[in-house]
């Protein structure tokens, strides 16, 4: 491990919690969280997975860490099974090559968070089990020091732009949907394939006015050409032509309404460690009328929701 590769937390700010996760908590992670200790700016924990760990990991520890290390992949397994409802998502650049890693240093066109699932009242097609998309998607600020901006298009300056044929045409179930990059490891490894949804609407009134689910690169018309294609297009092409960018200082949270808004973001660029952007992550859910199949089973907390 290289410490430039860790975030590195403003001198005005506590210092930045590590949480090192193996086994027994005997011998890999006391040993990491010692080694770590010293280090200015940095406050470490340690502690293991199975039941009889010196100490067990435990749902206040996942809370107080703002980064988390597992020695294997089990141990990532059951820090996401059992603790997944706990942590927020760390958006910041990653080091070294491969796709993540370029996609977490580039801009992102505007789109809704995990976009293959259903609007919430709505069951997926072909599994009643999938929950719905999060209505809500919070960031909250810890870096920026380039002020990457967060980009917003608003569905209520974007739907004036748009002409009653496209509107049409993008509330027709007509659409295949193909889960987000970062939603596909998890949903085929418990769903045993990646989530697909075929023949699914864009645009789509509710009581609640219309609803958008939208990823420029996983919403794919019936034909190339066509009216859908046109309609998606100009859909694009209009959320650029309003999009607002908002610059998410630490400190600052900034909740998206996933329902009726799209965000992407600027160049985040190539700095990693201690000097590139830093967000959190979370989703929000109204589970007031959630049916109990749409919840994890097997012993998992009932508010970790499937898949």
């Amino acid at each position: 491990m290289v410490m430039a590769d860790i975030p590195q937390p403003q001198a005005s700010r506590r210092p930045l919690r590590l949480l090192f996760i193996c086994s027994q908590n005997r011998l890999r992670s006391p040993t990491a969280e010692q080694v770590f200790a010293g280090h200015p700016g940095i406050e470490t924990a340690s502690a293991g997975t199975n039941r009889g760990a010196d100490n067990p990991l435990s749902a206040e520890l996942v809370e107080w860490a703002d980064v988390i290390f597992v020695m294997e992949k089990q141990h990532q397994r059951k820090l996401t099974q059992g603790f997944g409802a706990h942590l927020f998502v760390n958006l910041v650049a990653m080091p070294g090559p491969g796709a993540f890693a370029e996609k977490s240093k580039g801009g992102m066109r505007g789109h809704t968070d995990a976009v293959s699932f259903p609007f919430n009242g709505d069951d997926d097609p072909d599994d009643g089990r999938i929950a719905p998309s999060p209505d809500f998607v919070s960031l909250v600020g810890l870096r920026n020091p380039k002020d990457v901006p967060t980009r917003l298009m608003l569905l209520q300056d974007v739907l004036p732009l748009l002409s009653p044929a496209d509107v049409d045409e993008l509330k027709k179930p007509q659409y295949s949907i193909r889960a987000q990059r970062t939603f596909r490891q998890g949903t085929k490894r418990i769903l045993g394939t990646e989530h697909f949804v075929i023949d699914a609407p864009v645009l789509k009134d509710t009581a609640g006015g219309t609803y958008v689910r939208y990823s420029h690169s996983n919403v794919t018309p019936p034909v190339n050409g066509g009216p859908a294609e046109q309609a998606s297009n100009q859909l694009e092409a209009c959320c650029n032509q309003t999009a607002k960018p908002v610059v998410v200082q630490p400190g600052d949270v900034l909740i998206i309404n996933n329902r009726s808004a799209l965000h992407g973001r600027g160049e985040v660029g190539d700095d990693v460690g201690g000097q590139s952007r830093w967000l959190l992550r979370a989703y929000a859910l109204d589970t007031s009328k959630l049916q109990a199949q749409k919840r994890h089973q097997g012993g998992a907390a009932p508010h970790v929701l499937f898949p």
